[in-house]
């Protein structure tokens, strides 16, 4: 069991349905404008509960409830912890949360970064599919990396729907083409289409239910694993030989067909390419910050130097002026560096709360 931010109000019987009716969508860069035109096209009287998860930056507000409900007829609120499950109604992941389901409430957690994010894509697929398995559809829209994947591929090993944004009509399209690349997915449409594939799949009939798997749950319910003891967490797989971006712990890595994943002792989780745009980012940090040691070191034995001139003292004076003199190339070929440096082609904190 997920542990709930406060305290929920006294519970009420989950809803029951013999239809899909559990809609997961994640989105990243180019996915507010897709967005807005899925919701666009589905009906206020929709039997089915809407989640979406957009990678929002933790350093602002955000006004996508108010978009999204300015662009369809289906309300759209943020998310809030412990909050009943309600059908007609799209569900928000809030910046900096987490955003999961359990059963039929939902769950804020301020649990560690999955793919560099909170919220994060997987981490709301995947307790979507634990939580209701068949009953999901999920939907990845435009965006970076391959945040999502994971999640879709629980999705379906729950016997749940898949789909994904076309990548010509994409804005970005290396999230859908990602998810492509791992798995089969049940459509590949148009935004427009999609909404309407949706609304077919909504009406119905569902398929013979699993119960989730064993692995699955217990991934599920690491996301608070970071509050338990450190001894009693356990991490499946073997020793990367690699540390965590986030915290510097030890990596332990799982495959699963074709994808790669990562975790640390915390419980930061990477795909391989999160991993590496993380290393991108750690990496231009510490050359940023060998650049400042460099020019402060340059700076003060130019402070030296004036003060070994002003005091007479020659063999000082010398010995500061060799050390600047080698120094100096140094700095020049570390600045020409780092203005040639090429990084990944995109942010990690894309500024996705305002209006594209």
């Amino acid at each position: 069991m997920l542990t709930l931010i406060g305290n929920a109000s006294q519970r009420i019987p989950m809803i029951q349905s013999s239809h899909p009716d559990i809609i997961v969508i994640g989105a990243s860069a180019g996915g507010i404008t897709a967005l807005k035109k899925l919701v666009s096209s589905l009906p206020q009287e929709l039997q089915a509960s809407i989640f979406v998860v957009l990678h929002l930056g933790s350093y602002s507000a955000s006004t996508l409830d108010s978009i999204l409900s300015a662009a369809g007829s289906v309300p759209a609120t943020f998310a809030k912890n412990g909050e009943f499950i309600s059908h007609g109604r799209m569900y928000i992941a809030p910046p900096d949360f987490h955003l999961l389901i359990d059963k039929d409430v939902m769950v804020l957690s301020k649990g560690p970064n999955e793919n560099l994010w909170r919220p994060s894509i997987d981490t709301l697929f995947r307790s979507a599919a634990v939580s209701y398995g068949v009953r999901v559809v999920g939907i990845i829209l435009s965006g970076y990396l391959d945040d999502g994947v994971a999640g879709l591929l629980a999705i379906q090993r729950c016997r749940g729907m898949i789909m994904v944004q076309d990548l010509a009509e994409a804005l970005f399209p290396d999230l859908p083409n990602n998810v492509l690349g791992h798995m089969h997915v049940d459509f590949c449409l148009p935004v427009a289409d999609l909404a309407s594939q949706l609304i077919h799949q909504v009406k119905s009939r569902l398929g013979r239910e699993f119960p989730p798997p064993e692995d699955l749950i217990e991934e599920n319910e690491s996301v608070d694993a970071y509050m338990s003891h450190l001894p009693s967490r356990r991490r499946k797989g073997q020793v990367a030989g690699l540390s965590c971006p986030e915290c510097g712990g030890t990596l332990w890595q799982q495959t699963q067909g074709s994808l790669t994943r990562y975790h640390c002792h915390v419980g930061h989780g990477f795909t391989e390419q999160s991993l590496l745009a993380g290393k991108s980012n750690t990496l231009d940090q510490a050359l940023w910050t060998a650049f400042r040691l460099m020019e402060e070191r340059v700076a003060l034995l130019q402070k030296c130097i004036a003060r070994a001139e002003h005091t007479g003292l020659r063999h000082t004076l010398s010995v500061y002026q060799q050390e600047l003199k080698s120094l100096l190339p140094q700095l020049q070929q570390f600045r020409e560096m780092l203005n040639q440096k090429s990084s990944l082609p995109f942010e990690l904190s894309w500024p996705v709360n305002k209006s594209e």
